[in-house]
């Protein structure tokens, strides 16, 4: 046993084929179902899925497994030719305003 967790369940041990659920499945609040249904080719990809999530992660979005489970082309999309230039074209969040 490491860290609490029994030597046949890390991840090491895990085969290549269920990382990919793995990862989906530690997301709170994400329906897996849903979002394989929607794009089961994503249970193929565990390395850019990881790299996905990371970058959502990256730029603050709460409740990620709510946000995943309503739009998981999300998961599907390419940072560097998508993602990455719609969050650096999109303007400042909005400042609360102060008036009375």
């Amino acid at each position: 046993m490491l860290l609490g967790v029994p030597s046949n369940r890390r991840p090491d041990r895990i085969s290549p084929s269920l990382r990919p659920m793995l990862i989906l499945s530690s997301i709170d609040g994400l329906e897996v179902g849903r979002v394989l249904n929607r794009i089961p080719t994503i249970a193929f990809n565990a390395p850019y899925l990881r790299k996905r999530i990371d970058f959502l992660t990256g730029l603050g979005v709460k409740k990620l497994g709510h946000v995943l489970s309503r739009h998981p082309n999300l998961l599907a999309y390419s940072i560097e030719d998508n993602m990455q230039r719609k969050v650096s074209a999109a303007p400042p969040p909005l400042q609360p305003c102060h008036c009375q």
